[in-house]
């Protein structure tokens, strides 16, 4: 009777609890749907609200106006300080190099999702409708967004010291005509990160700068009183013309006597005596001449780093310009085939018998900055046999440095790297 008893009450208990928990599982199912309902209904009210603003122009372009004044403002920062230096002409030779990004994605097109496909998007809806502006297309509620294109340039600044350094055949013109100014009574030079300025006491008699491969020369001398055989250019209407009138581009040895010349007519005008043989002071150029890369005048301050970035138009293509070593590739963008054969100069002393091929890539391995590469320091250096009687050049490999080079043949695209990097090049005949 007890076992009777006993197995009832466990029966009516194990139905209690499986009762109970169909009701708990019931209950749970009740309670996910409708929550699914009420997010699903949330999501419809956002969208049906956000359509409703699109129709009423009432879409917030705040943050893309605010985005695009940022872009319109061209905006520098320097990578390093740089000295304060007046600028009395155009800045001394500005290179840069560019890397083209974008912001947001390209015109691109995002359908507004259908209720049945509201629950995948779920928060993403929002962000794909936060677009400018919405259409019909086939029926369909389409997005249209669209992508800024920028350029990151990194632009070079080199200073007038930089530049004879790294254009060896500017030493001697820029010391023959310092050494001339230098030369009469009290006359001053000042150094400054631009260029070299000229004076006595605060009465400015001239000014040099660095322009591509030339030496510019501003005078204090009127450009209509002088001989037409020196070529002066009248300035006048710059900024520097108001001190200094008349301009001289300095590049040939001819060149070089006539700013001799023209500085001896300076002196008279301003009656400035020349100091006699044996006062004249001679200067030091060793520090200023030392042979270092680009890379090394970079980090000693000589040549300044900045970025900019702006707007790029959807049709202007950018060409990446690179500073530190240039491919054979890459310099047909830079240099064309007439500037080169312009750039060339020749000399005796071809000579007849075995010649030797040799790629830019292994000069620029076994030469330093500013070196001289001729047949006799290839055989010395062990890249070509000592039987070598002529040098072509070919341009395989990358350069990083200006090397004055001898051969009696190059490529073209050889020709081309060697100046890009401001060396020289001499073709033997």
């Amino acid at each position: 009777m007890l076992i009777n008893t006993i197995s009832n009450n466990l029966m009516i208990f194990f139905v209690v609890c499986g009762v109970a928990v169909v009701l708990l599982v019931i209950i749970l199912i009740f309670l996910h749907k409708y929550e699914k309902k009420r997010k699903l209904a949330n999501t419809d009210s956002q969208l049906e609200e956000f359509l409703a603003n699109v129709e009423k122009d009432d879409l917030t372009t705040a943050p893309l106006e605010e985005s695009s004044k940022d872009v319109v403002e061209e905006s520098v920062e320097p990578v390093e300080a740089i000295n304060e230096v007046v600028q009395e002409t155009k800045p001394t030779e500005v290179v840069e190099t560019t890397e083209v990004m974008e912001e947001a994605t390209q015109d691109s097109q995002v359908e507004v999702p259908s209720s049945e496909e509201q629950e995948k998007v779920g928060d993403q809806a929002t962000e794909s409708v936060a677009a400018t502006t919405l259409e019909e297309v086939d029926g369909a509620s389409v997005i249209n967004t669209k992508s800024t294109k920028f350029v990151v340039s990194i632009l070079y600044s080199k200073s007038f010291n930089a530049q004879v350094v790294l254009q060896p055949n500017l030493k001697p013109i820029y010391k023959e005509i310092n050494e001339e100014f230098l030369s009469y009574k009290n006359v001053k030079a000042r150094l400054s990160f631009k260029g070299v300025r000229y004076s006595i006491g605060r009465q400015l008699l001239a000014k040099m700068f660095v322009r591509g491969k030339r030496i510019y020369l501003y005078y204090a001398l009127d450009p209509q009183n002088q001989e037409e055989k020196y070529h002066l250019k009248d300035v006048s209407d710059k900024k520097i013309g108001a001190e200094l009138p008349a301009l001289q581009r300095v590049l040939s040895p001819r060149s070089v006597l006539y700013a001799k010349q023209l500085i001896a007519k300076l002196m008279e005008e301003k009656t400035i005596e020349r100091l006699a043989d044996d006062k004249i002071k001679e200067n030091d150029y060793t520090e200023m001449f030392k042979p270092r890369s680009f890379k090394q005048l970079l980090e000693q301050g000589l040549i300044k780093a900045y970025q900019i970035k702006q707007e790029v138009p959807a049709d202007k293509e950018i060409v990446a310009r690179p500073q530190l070593e240039i491919k054979p590739d890459e310099v047909d963008d830079y240099i064309s085939d007439e500037e080169a054969d312009n750039d060339v100069s020749f000399k005796e002393g071809k000579q007849n018998g075995k010649q030797a091929i040799i790629n830019i890539g292994v000069i620029n391995n076994y030469f330093d900055e500013e070196d001289d590469v001729t047949l006799a320091t290839l055989i010395a250096k062990h890249l070509v046999p000592k039987n070598t009687k002529q040098i072509k050049v070919l341009a395989h490999g990358i350069l990083d440095k200006g090397l004055n080079v001898v051969a009696d043949e190059y490529s073209k695209q050889a020709i081309k790297m060697i100046l890009y990097m401001g060396g020289t090049v001499t073709i033997l005949k």
